[in-house]
C-alpha cells in the first residue's frame, strides 16, 4: 500500500499520482493571510468554547495533581 510522507501506515494515497502522494499534506504554495483567516476564523461562539465555557480539549490539566 502506497504511504504519503509524514503519514505513517495507513494513509493509503495509491489512488494518487507520485506528484500528488509526494504533495500530500503540504501546500502547494504559501497560503495568503486572507485565505489563513477563511480557514482559521473563530466565530464568537468558537471564542467562548476555547475561552473556558466548553470542555477541555486536552486531559493534562487533569494530571496535575
Amino acid at each position: 500500500m502506497g504511504v504519503a510522507a509524514g503519514y505513517g501506515l495507513g494513509v493509503p494515497v495509491e489512488f494518487l499520482t507520485d506528484e500528488q502522494a509526494e504533495a500530500y499534506g503540504t501546500f502547494a504554495e504559501v497560503p495568503t493571510r486572507p485565505e489563513l483567516e477563511r480557514f482559521f476564523f473563530l466565530d464568537d461562539d468558537d471564542l467562548r468554547y476555547i475561552g473556558g465555557d466548553g470542555v477541555p480539549l486536552c486531559g493534562v490539566g487533569d494530571l496535575r495533581g
